[in-house]
């Protein structure tokens, strides 16, 4: 709870100062010439998400946005499960590739029967753990390659 709560404060303190990656919109497009829908799970407190992707003009990209509401939980396994029943409830689970940046992220995947990707923020062994090598993806436009989704610059050269 200590760490969770001195997480947040650092974070909060220098949200203001975050962007976008510069792969963001390229790849919340890419998704949409795909067909293909998106949505955020976080455990950034719920409003304070929801506020944030408005801000950023982002929310038309995603069917659903849901933060942590109430106490946060050890993991997003429960949660995981949660929101795929709210954002995708007519996609199989098998269909959905859930894209993150940690372990638990890909935990909460597995469980539910999803693929997990993670994006590789922490260089060689990310995360410190050899064996989650063959999970990552150098970033979000490779993540998404490894998902199935081509490139729209792809799609026009193939017709």
């Amino acid at each position: 709870e200590r760490v969770n709560r001195r997480f947040m404060d650092s974070y909060t303190s220098t949200l203001h100062l975050a962007r976008l990656a510069s792969e963001a919109l390229p790849a919340l497009e890419m998704v949409s010439h795909n067909g293909a829908t998106q949505s955020i799970l976080s455990l950034y407190p719920h409003d304070s998400l929801t506020s944030l992707v408005a801000k950023l003009g982002i929310s038309h990209y995603f069917t659903r946005v849901d933060g942590l509401r109430g106490a946060p939980d050890s993991s997003k396994v429960g949660m995981f499960a949660e929101h795929l029943r709210e954002a995708a409830a007519d996609i199989p689970p098998h269909r959905v590739v859930m894209i993150g940046d940690t372990d638990d992220d890909l935990a909460a995947a597995q469980a539910s029967g999803s693929a997990g990707i993670l994006i590789n923020h922490h260089g060689y062994h990310p995360l410190g753990d050899p064996t989650l090598d063959s999970f990552f993806a150098e970033g979000l436009i490779q993540a998404l390659g490894r998902a199935g989704l081509k490139h729209p610059d792809a799609q026009a050269s193939c017709r």
